[in-house]
């Protein structure tokens, strides 16, 4: 292979210089020295081929590879509706004071009552004082209705109730309805308000309301009565008079 790669040189040199011989007007090729093949044709340098340079590989230049999502999961869901209750809520009657619902009072101090209820009523309150007699204190001549919004309705608010009985127990009852049964009850309950009613008891009083309905409730305070706080005159006198 060398050898023949060597002749295929030389030839295509002879055939080069004759080219220039032609251009330069020598046509006789006769007087020219012939080349010996003995001669050595250097051989060509082999021409190293450069490395190739590829561009630099970044993470920008990188496509990433989407691979889809799993769908999510589909799940039947039913909402409930709750039930709202056609029915009214139950009627509850509530009496009480600034000081509790069993307040303990000195005497002439006012007994400031609060009726609570949980729904619209009609209501209908009496007092009975310490020496027993009894009146009707709601509705009365400062509010003719008996028909009590949800919420406190301050029974006395019109009017002072003072206690007047010492080391007694005054009582003040209410009845409430969901119905006005004013025009129902008997003559003895429709007597004028805050004034003696012709009755023996509170108890009895209760009872005519629930011959008249029975969707009725009743809520009672019941006021202990002390005697009144002594002045320091009075307690001064008395201390005087225990030292002889």
């Amino acid at each position: 292979m060398v050898r023949m790669e060597r002749v295929w040189n030389a030839v295509a040199l002879g055939g080069v210089l004759g080219a220039l011989l032609t251009t330069a007007g020598v046509v006789n090729l006769g007087s020219l020295p012939t080349w010996s093949s003995s001669i050595p044709v250097p051989a060509a340098p082999a021409v190293m081929a450069e490395p190739m340079e590829l561009p630099a590989l970044t993470l920008a230049s990188v496509t990433p590879v989407e691979e889809p999502l799993p769908a999510p999961a589909v799940v039947d869901a039913v909402l409930e509706t709750p039930e709202v209750s056609s029915e009214p809520a139950p009627l509850r009657a509530t009496l009480t004071t600034p000081d509790g619902p069993s307040p303990a009072l000195r005497l002439h101090d006012e007994i400031k009552a609060t009726l609570l209820t949980t729904t619209d009523a009609y209501a209908y309150c009496y007092y009975a004082d310490g020496a027993g007699s009894i009146s009707r204190i709601f509705p009365n001549r400062f509010e003719p209705s008996a028909l009590v919004r949800t919420g406190a309705l301050e029974l006395t608010r019109a009017f002072p109730l003072v206690a007047d009985k010492p080391n007694r127990t005054e009582e003040v009852r209410c009845i409430a309805a969901t119905k006005d049964l004013g025009s129902k009850l008997p003559g003895e309950l429709q007597a004028e308000d805050l004034s003696p009613l012709p009755v023996a008891s509170l108890n009895d009083i209760s009872s005519m309301f629930r011959s008249l309905s029975q969707d009725v409730v009743e809520t009672r305070l019941v006021v202990l009565v002390l005697p009144e706080q002594p002045t320091r005159s009075q307690r001064r006198d008395r201390f005087a008079s225990a030292s002889f």
